[in-house]
């Protein structure tokens, strides 16, 4: 997959944790977001609005990411929202 850090599709595979991957909703890259998430066997892909530059100040990123956080660390002894 091409990235800034060389990782292979087998790589992405082994990766046995929960991951967020989270997009603009107008981004020109989410087929490339598409394929990361179906390599990653425990993703969670998201649209948020915005395209790639903008929907980082999206206030729904921030509700997207707490909510992941909120999920994955249940039951792990940490405290939730």
């Amino acid at each position: 997959m091409g990235s800034l850090a060389p990782t292979t599709d087998d790589e992405l595979r082994r990766i046995a944790m929960p991951v967020l991957v989270a997009l603009g909703a107008d981004d020109e890259r989410k087929a490339t977001a598409d394929d990361l998430a179906a390599l990653l066997p425990q993703a969670t892909r998201v649209d948020v609005p915005g395209n790639h530059g903008t929907a980082v100040d999206a206030p729904e990123l921030a509700a997207v990411i707490v909510d992941f956080l909120a999920e994955t660390t249940r039951g792990r002894g940490r405290a939730t929202a």
